[in-house]
């Protein structure tokens, strides 16, 4: 999973996912491709408010702002899965593979990072409880 995202899949199928999961990703993942032919990789997370997973640019009505390393990544994985709990387990994983020291610590400190960034994105808020994450748009 790790590699496959490194290398700049924007989703990642594991075996014995469900059908009903697979078309659903698979009917996003059209629906952007079709709406914003080339630019898959831009996210509209709200009116006026536009991820580009690429270079890290976050567009809002006011301003843009270029995020980096893990708060850049982050947002990528939470605008892959919009309005879904994210665990905070598979967002480790990803974010500090071979990594062992303070994952949770480096967690929580990117994830208000990026929080801190959205609060200009009205109608876009990263959500916390227990153990997941979820960027709730809309």
């Amino acid at each position: 999973v790790v590699e496959a995202l490194e290398t700049g899949a924007n989703d990642v199928v594991r075996k014995g996912v469900n059908a009903k999961e697979l078309l659903a990703r698979l009917k996003k993942q059209h629906e952007l491709a079709s709406v914003y032919p080339g630019r898959a990789h831009v996210y509209v997370l709200a009116e006026g408010v536009e991820f580009n997973s690429l270079s890290g640019v976050l567009k809002t009505k006011e301003r843009q702002q270029v995020l980096k390393g893990p708060e850049a990544t982050l947002l990528k994985l939470l605008c892959a899965r919009m309005n879904e709990w994210v665990s905070k387990a598979f967002l480790n994983d990803i974010l500090w593979a071979g990594k062992t020291r303070d994952k949770e610590g480096r967690l929580q400190k990117c994830a208000m990072a990026v929080k801190d960034v959205l609060k200009e994105a009205e109608g876009v808020m990263l959500l916390q409880e227990g153990e997941g994450l979820a960027l709730q748009v809309g």
